[in-house]
């Protein structure tokens, strides 16, 4: 069911399939929705797509006042299948590492939001000279960093950004974890969750049916939302 107090809904996708899904949306968008991802808004600088209903809004502190859409939404994920070297593995994880100290410091509320004074100093020095950066083509050099063409590869899969790049073990998994999935319920329907969801939920969560501490029981992202008129779909 859904948690009382997230406030977001998380998709995956291999990612031959969220790009096969970027294509189709550009050739038969749907109307009153927006699907947004970094070739979508110049400077987008998220490394992943969000669905967003237009005409309504959603309050996050580090993203206001960006310019970017802001509307109700749901983000969705791609899942790279890593490198098969060791040594092409760390490459990755810090070139990432670096490119994003750049790409995500895109607001003055970002520099604060890490627990490491370090990392937020970093973010200011970089908010202060991002102005005169290549911000797209460090974006476009982030995708090509999380899918290399032409290396071999693994049977194993990460999401670099659900949890940011410094945590992406959370989500570094067997393909055949995720794939085939399978139904379970939700609400008052059903949903596709990975074959193996309680592996998976174990390795990002550890004790995954453990209540968090009640003082954690509240949102993580957003802070109000503004549904406007209905949209006819």
């Amino acid at each position: 069911d859904i948690i009382p107090w997230d406030d977001d809904v998380d998709l995956g996708m291999l990612r031959e399939d969220y790009e096969a899904l970027l294509k189709l949306w550009a050739a038969r968008p749907l109307p009153g929705l927006t699907l947004q991802h970094h070739g979508s808004e110049r400077g987008y600088p998220f490394a992943y797509a969000k669905l967003r209903i237009d005409g309504t809004l959603v309050h996050e502190r580090t993203f206001a006042g960006t310019g970017f859409h802001q509307g109700i939404g749901l983000d969705i994920f791609p899942f790279d299948a890593l490198p098969r070297s060791a040594l092409l593995r760390r490459f990755q994880h810090w070139a990432l590492l670096a490119i994003n100290v750049f790409v995500m410091s895109y607001s003055r509320e970002v520099t604060r939001n890490s627990g490491k004074p370090l990392l937020n100093a970093l973010r200011r020095i970089a908010l202060r000279i991002r102005p005169v950066l290549p911000i797209q083509a460090l974006i476009d050099l982030r995708e090509w960093v999380s899918n290399p063409r032409g290396i071999a590869r693994s049977r194993e899969r990460a999401c670099f950004e659900m949890w940011g790049i410094r945590f992406s073990r959370r989500t570094w998994v067997p393909e055949d974890w995720l794939v085939p999935t399978r139904a379970v319920p939700f609400g008052d329907g059903e949903v596709p969750v990975p074959g193996e969801a309680e592996a998976y939920l174990k390795v990002s969560f550890g004790d995954y049916e453990a209540l968090p501490p009640e003082a954690r029981r509240h949102p993580l992202h957003i802070t109000a939302a503004e549904f406007g008129r209905p949209v006819a779909l």
